[in-house]
């Protein structure tokens, strides 16, 4: 379907309206009014619906099926060309410091992979990667010094738990003990 240019100058001129005024009311460019009056360009949908509301008719009464002759002398506007499509980029595996900086950044090494074709600076990247391996490796030798840490005085914390058994134990038995030499004197005096 196609805009009837002749039919839309028509229905604005009805309206006495300028294309200014009407690009204005429907909140399109007068540029492309222009254009479309002239048969030059197609509307969008979506500026055909503006149109036609501005204009007060429905779009299937200025469109037409053909392709209507465009008015006047026609430039040359260039005909689109289609570019053909590039191979796909070839599979290559990820490097060492692409997959460091992947894990560290947290986006995909293809991103990465990405980033490094597209920018020449990639030894910035590089260089941020070597010292987040640096820091990672920093991170692990603190946590191995806490981990043992931890674990000796997890072993401290049950050797005090054991001598306060034994502790308790011997307390207890000297209790049993106090007790008895108690009775005993008591038995004695009596």
């Amino acid at each position: 379907m196609y805009l009837d240019y002749r039919k839309l100058k028509e229905l604005r001129l009805e309206k006495s309206l300028t294309q200014r005024k009407l690009a204005s009311k429907a909140g399109l460019p007068a540029a492309s009014l222009s254009r479309w009056e002239s048969g030059i360009l197609q509307p969008s949908r979506e500026s055909l619906e503006k149109l036609c509301a501005v204009l007060e008719v429905l779009p299937d009464s200025i469109v037409v099926a053909d392709k209507p002759a465009p008015l006047g002398p026609q430039r040359n506007y260039p005909k689109e060309r289609k570019l053909p499509t590039p191979p796909p980029p070839p599979v290559v595996p990820p490097s060492d410091y692409e997959l460091s900086a992947a894990r560290v950044l947290g986006v995909p090494v293809s991103d990465i992979q990405k980033l490094e074709s597209e920018y020449s600076g990639f030894d910035k990247i590089k260089e941020y990667v070597t010292l987040a391996k640096r820091q990672m490796e920093n991170i692990r030798e603190f946590l191995e010094v806490v981990d043992d840490f931890v674990g000796k005085m997890n072993d401290r914390f049950l050797e005090l738990q054991e001598l306060k058994e034994r502790t308790q134990e011997v307390i207890s038995k000297a209790k049993q003990d106090a007790d008895r030499n108690c009775h005993r004197l008591f038995k004695i005096k009596a």
